[in-house]
């Protein structure tokens, strides 16, 4: 029997808009972007096949009812549904980034903290949907979409049911996706806990890069039916055991066995990762009154020991360092000396400079709308470059919090930022797979790298300007030139993906950390591999960055701390705790003084260093 015809409707009208192009198409239906034809706005219009009777017809406009009234920052909304000339579509708000399929392609294993900030999103989700009196049934990465402020969107409700009717639902009316689907869904009696069993196939699939049950459909079918889920830590050995507990309860066979809701589900997997990882938030000072005035970017949090009238004019020194040094007022002597007496007596003995003390922080910008994943201080101090899942590289003056400009030549989040040596040309790469480089000040793009064939996970130029080095998440490392149509030089070394890269010293050899738990360096010239060391796995260098000097490293945590550590004893120098949320960049100025370190609480603090 042949399947429902759906035909091409790019360039044709329904309802109020008009359809652009295909965004994607399942086995029952196709989504199109539409442009309204008025207000000129942008939806997504889901086009169903033509219906066959009248019953389908009311059955139709019941569910997209059903639908319309769910209202969640979290679930994709329903604007309007209607059928014209026979043709039943649904309207909805459009999500322009693409599927968390599309973000993260099958094999790839995710970072747990990253899936914890999933399954927030879609636990709120299912949670609203649960209390409506409906199950979702068809939970899996393409369902999943991602906003325009990277937010992750619940859709495609087209298989949801209401919990009263799916009881006296016979076995020939079972859909969903089979991989993710929960052994009572097969028998054809979904319930709410079916959507906590789906979830934890998406979770164990993201942990581990694969589904816990492979085969045909048929032996994947007998497999949730009967048998256990495979260890999760004999395929990912970095997570730990509470992590692999609470994953395997939601997956128990019996609805009864797993978590009372999906809510707790959520709970109990944060409370899992983020076990010995205590995050602290701390108290930040109050300010009076007498605080300079700064850019609405700014948030001040460096205060002088004792405020004066004079520390407005301080702080409207553009030429001031990153790190203001405060002169303390002497105590008014018994008898003032002559203008000429005393400006002698400063150049002979001028007061002593007072630093701020280590891990104070000098200012914070607040120009990123979603989390901050990759920084670059310019060649000589005076401006930072950082890179975010917003889709922009923005660069700003370091002395004012002031934006100098924003570049978005990326279709996707960005995540890795390098800026050249020569200080006038800036390379980032994105998820959408391209490295871009362009220029510094104007922002106008020089060109464009696709080598890669998958998403972008660092960056570094040679210490001359001349390379770039450029790492993707296809795990290899590619060294070309952007002025030069030469073939780049491809280090295929890992067997994860990379997600450091460090020159030497000496330009000859580049150091690359990846997620296969080793640290390769291997020669810039030949691409031959130099040594090879593994490095820990429960501590693995995603945020690191060696002092200009090379006697310090600086690391980034999840648990938003920064360590400072001495490089040939180890010894801890100090830390910093100032994050919220987990930190994901760091990086030196130039002269060594202060730190920048990026996190997921969307801030960059500078701070400092010695």
């Amino acid at each position: 029997m042949r399947g429902p015809v759906m035909l091409d409707y790019v360039g044709q009208q329904l309802g109020n808009y008009h359809l652009l192009r295909l965004l994607g198409e399942g086995g029952y239906a196709k989504v199109y972007l539409g442009q309204h034809h008025y207000l000129k706005t942008e939806a997504a219009i889901k086009i169903f096949p033509v219906f066959l009777t009248e019953q389908d017809r009311h059955a139709f406009l019941s569910e997209a009812q059903v639908m319309a009234r769910l209202i969640h920052p979290h679930i994709v909304r329903i604007l309007e549904g209607s059928i014209e000339q026979g043709t039943p579509f649904l309207v909805m708000d459009y999500a322009p980034n693409g599927t968390l399929r599309d973000r993260h392609p099958a094999g790839e294993q995710l970072p747990p903290e990253m899936v914890l900030d999933y399954v927030k999103h879609v636990a709120a989700a299912l949670r609203y949907a649960h209390q409506q009196q409906l199950i979702h049934r068809d939970i899996k990465p393409g369902n999943l979409l991602l906003g325009r402020h990277q937010e992750v969107l619940l859709s495609d409700f087209g298989l949801a049911v209401a919990i009263q009717r799916s009881h006296t639902q016979p076995r020939s009316a079972v859909a969903g996706t089979v991989a993710y689907m929960a052994p009572e869904q097969i028998d054809g009696r979904p319930c709410p806990p079916s959507d906590q069993y789906s979830l934890g196939i998406v979770i164990y699939e993201w942990l581990s890069g694969t589904w816990p049950f492979l085969g045909t459909v048929s032996d994947i079918v007998a497999q949730h039916l009967k048998r256990p889920p495979p260890s999760l830590r004999a395929r990912a050995p970095h997570l730990t055991e509470a992590i692999e507990q609470v994953v395997l309860r939601s997956l128990a066979k019996n609805p009864q066995d797993r978590f009372p809701s999906v809510q707790e589900f959520s709970s109990a997997l944060e409370r899992a990762i983020l076990q010995d990882r205590p995050r602290r938030l701390i108290k930040r000072p109050s300010f009076s009154s007498t605080q300079p005035k700064v850019t609405p970017n700014l948030l001040p949090l460096y205060r002088n020991p004792a405020p004066s009238d004079d520390a407005a004019s301080a702080a409207s020194d553009q030429s001031a360092p990153a790190a203001p040094a405060r002169k303390p007022r002497s105590p008014t002597p018994p008898t003032t000396p002559a203008p000429q007496e005393s400006r002698a007596s400063a150049a002979l003995h001028p007061p002593p400079e007072v630093k701020p003390a280590p891990g104070t922080t000098l200012l914070i910008y607040r120009g990123h709308t979603n989390t901050v994943t990759s920084l670059a201080w310019s060649p000589k101090g005076k401006h930072l470059a950082s890179g975010s899942w917003d889709a922009t590289v923005q660069v700003w003056d370091i002395a004012t919090g002031s934006r100098i400009v924003k570049y978005q030549g990326h279709t996707s989040r960005v995540t890795a930022v390098s800026w050249s040596l020569d200080k006038k040309h800036l390379a980032s790469g994105s998820d959408d797979g391209l490295v871009q480089v362009w220029d510094a000040v104007s922002g106008q793009t020089l060109h464009t790298y696709r080598g890669h064939t998958r998403a972008i996970t660092a960056l570094a130029w040679s210490l001359d300007g001349t390379y770039l080095a450029s790492a993707g998440a296809d795990q290899t490392v590619h060294l070309w030139k952007p002025t030069s149509q030469r073939k780049p030089l491809i280090y295929k070394g890992h067997h994860a993906i990379v997600e450091i890269i460090l020159w030497s010293a000496d330009r000859k050899r580049i150091t690359t950390v990846g997620r296969d738990q080793t640290v390769q360096n291997w020669d810039a010239a030949s691409g031959g591999n130099v040594f090879m060391s593994p490095h820990n796995p429960d501590a693995p260098a995603r945020a690191t960055a060696w002092s200009p000097d090379g006697k310090m490293l600086a690391s980034g945590s999840e648990d938003g701390r920064v360590t400072m550590r001495a490089a040939i004893s180890n010894m801890l120098l100090f830390t910093y705790r100032e994050h919220t949320q987990k930190v994901l960049v760091v990086g030196w100025s130039p002269d060594g003084a202060c730190v920048a370190s990026g996190s997921a609480d969307q801030t960059v603090h500078v701070w400092q260093a010695q």
